[in-house]
């Protein structure tokens, strides 16, 4: 019923199941979850107009008694099945938002929901300018930053997140607002790191900066340097004069047919080759292969793209710990043993990354106003470890995440047993069953709760979108205990004025 109040209102816009462009659509996720769901319609907004249009319809059927499941689409680069598809509800595919605009003075970026941020560096490479973002270029803008996001420029101006200075967002209403320092500064503080719980963002307005070409590439190396490699990765990591400018991937892998390897992104956002930063890993050779040059971050981008194609089963998980070369070596050693679990699953590649996230890092929050990611300075670095896993059969579905959680409870276990243990979970690498937003802390979650029932009083964003990770329900059951008003202003694009009360 709703597909067709959408399509009557949004003529050439809505697609259904035997129509070319649904198939079409659903053929474009990266993994074979997302594009195995059948959802009832895939509608295609143009603009945010259009969103407005979508979200009021099903806003209002979903009042009633039969709820209409909905989910919101992006780059379409999610793993996991549901994440931004629904079975039998309405998909809302935003990738004909796709503009990048630059403001007269070359001070923002103004990026539309759907694009990927190949859109985004192509733009910005020929202007000699650049925004902090994706490090693979066939991941969407919108799904990354609001997930925090983590950049090759990360180091230098924070997370992602952390250089937004303006979010266009269609809220549970079908009001269009802005949400930035000045205008619903609640809503802009929440949606850094809170995903889609809050609205469907539109447009992002990015800060750039004077940016030329940088330096970087892999560097592939057989396993039984693996030791060498992590202690060069943790003398990075943990390295009291951090260079801003530097930024690094440490990937372990065994792809089956071909055995073990080692492969690292090394990237420098200066022209400068071979910087001083990364001269622990000189020292392993011989190497396989070399790609490091200075380049455009285009190009670079378009490089990492090309580890991870779209059209297979794909399954991440990860967690965090504080920087300790002991630990990262019992997360290796760890993460060998376990690849027998999984040597004989069709089309397997498994692999275990490492990044540093460094205090340059997390002291940029504080400096644009804050995020919701819960992490700060006094966090020390910290390793972010991730798991990624390729494989062809649905049949392995269930070994191929038995296997992925049970390491990751044992490098927890290794990091508690240690004391270096984190709460915090990169949303962008977890997995269903993990809790991303629980670990950005109490007072976060708390504030978090409260901005989504004063801007979706009714629930539409946590009731009807079930894909990705939603707040903790127990505190969104709450009325004002959390000591947060739930009464708000909200103040629309064009300025006026509108109470929203939480009942």
């Amino acid at each position: 019923m709703q597909c067709k109040s959408i399509s009557l209102a949004l003529p050439g816009k809505t697609s259904f199941p035997t129509d070319q462009a649904y198939t079409t659509s659903l053929a474009s996720y990266f993994s074979q979850q997302e594009e195995q769901i059948s959802p009832s319609c895939i509608v295609t907004p143009a603009t945010s107009e259009d969103v407005a249009i979508v979200v009021g319809i099903l806003s209002e059927a979903n009042a009633g008694k039969e709820a209409c499941p909905f989910a919101i689409r992006g780059g379409g680069h999610s793993t996991f099945a549901g994440a931004a598809n629904v079975a039998n509800g309405v998909t809302i595919d935003m990738r004909e938002i796709s503009q990048v605009s630059v403001n007269q003075d070359g001070t923002v970026a103004s990026i539309g929901a759907g694009a990927l941020w190949r859109d985004v560096y192509a733009k910005l490479d020929a202007m000699n300018l650049a925004v902090p973002g994706g490090r693979v270029s066939e991941v969407g803008v919108a799904g990354l930053t609001l997930g925090g996001g983590i950049s090759f420029y990360s180091p230098r101006y924070g997370f992602v997140c952390d250089n937004v200075i303006n979010y266009e967002i269609v809220l549970a209403s079908g009001e269009k607002v802005n949400a930035n320092a000045q205008q619903n500064s609640d809503l802009w503080l929440a949606l850094k790191g809170g995903s889609n719980n809050f609205g469907i963002v539109t447009r992002f307005d990015l800060k750039t900066f004077p940016q030329g070409k940088i330096w970087g590439g892999m560097i592939q190396y057989d396993l039984s340097f693996a030791p060498q490699a992590l202690r060069a990765y943790s003398d990075f990591s943990q390295a009291t004069d951090y260079d801003e400018y530097s930024s690094l991937i440490q990937n372990f892998g065994y792809v089956g047919g071909l055995g073990y390897g080692a492969v690292n992104s090394l990237e420098y956002t200066k022209p400068v080759a071979n910087p001083p930063c990364f001269d622990g890993y000189n020292s392993i050779q011989p190497t396989f292969t070399n790609s490091t040059r200075i380049t455009t971050l285009t190009d670079i981008t378009d490089e990492q793209s090309k580890l991870a194609p779209n059209g297979f089963r794909q399954f991440y998980t990860s967690t965090t710990f504080q920087s300790d070369f002991a630990l990262l070596t019992s997360a290796y050693y760890l993460w060998k043993a376990s690849v027998d679990s999984v040597s004989n699953v069709a089309g397997i590649s498994y692999a275990l990354t490492f990044e540093p996230i460094p205090v340059a890092i997390t002291s940029k929050s504080a400096l644009n106003g804050g995020n919701s990611l819960g992490l700060t300075a006094s966090d020390g670095p910290l390793d972010l470890c991730l798991l990624t896993i390729t494989y062809n059969k649905t049949s392995d579905d269930d070994l191929v995440r038995n296997t992925a959680h049970r390491l990751i409870v044992q490098i927890n276990e290794a990091a508690q047993e240690k004391g270096l243990g984190s709460p915090f979970v990169y949303l962008n690498y977890a997995s269903p069953g993990q809790t991303p937003i629980e670990g950005y802390g109490n007072p976060n979650v708390a504030r978090m709760s409260a901005v989504s029932r004063a801007y979706d009083p009714s629930g539409l964003f946590q009731r009807a979108v079930p894909g990705g990770f939603k707040l903790p329900q127990l505190l969104l059951s709450q009325n004002d205990s959390t000591g947060f008003n739930v009464s708000r202003q909200i103040e629309r694009t064009d300025g006026t004025l509108n109470l929203l009360n939480s009942k």
